[in-house]
C-alpha cells in the first residue's frame, strides 16, 4: 500500500466534432478521461503529452499550461488520487494507436449520455467543464 496519494494529470480532449474522448482499461470497467500519473520532477504538461504518446502514440495540442480543475478521489482507504485536469485537442481524423488493453471512444456531447458508465471523477471534470464555458 501506498502512504501517500498519487498524483495524475488527465486531459478534457476535445475534437472538431463537439466530442470528448474518453478511455477504458484495466482493472476499471469505466470510461474516464485520459490520464496518467506524474513522473518525480515532471510537470503536468509534460506528463500528460509522455502519457498520450505512451497511450495513443500521438502529441496532442494543449490548451492549458495550468489546470482549470483538481479532483481528489478517496476509495475504501486504498485508493487515493489527486487529479489536475487540462485540456487538449486531437481532431477526430487523428489516428490513434491505442496501447494494448486499452479502448477508446468519443463521447458526442451534443446528442446527449448516460453517466451510468463514466465514472464519477469524469461525470464531474465534465460538469465543472461545462459551468466554465470551457466546452
Amino acid at each position: 500500500m501506498i502512504d501517500r496519494p498519487t498524483l495524475l494529470v488527465a486531459a478534457l480532449v476535445l475534437d472538431n466534432t463537439e466530442c470528448i474522448l474518453l478511455t477504458r482499461h484495466a482493472p476499471y470497467r469505466k470510461w474516464h478521461l485520459p490520464d496518467g500519473d506524474v513522473r518525480f520532477g515532471e510537470s503536468l504538461t509534460d506528463a500528460l503529452v509522455r502519457s498520450f504518446e505512451e497511450d495513443f502514440g500521438i502529441t496532442p495540442l494543449l490548451l492549458d499550461t495550468n489546470p482549470w480543475y483538481v479532483n481528489e478521489t478517496i476509495r475504501e482507504g486504498r485508493v487515493h488520487y489527486v487529479t489536475h485536469y487540462l485540456r487538449a485537442i486531437v481532431q477526430k481524423a487523428t489516428p490513434l494507436k491505442p496501447r494494448e488493453g486499452l479502448e477508446t471512444m468519443r463521447l458526442d456531447l451534443l446528442a446527449g449520455y448516460s453517466v451510468g458508465g463514466l465514472l464519477p471523477a469524469t461525470v464531474d471534470a465534465i460538469d465543472v467543464a461545462s459551468w466554465q464555458n470551457l466546452l
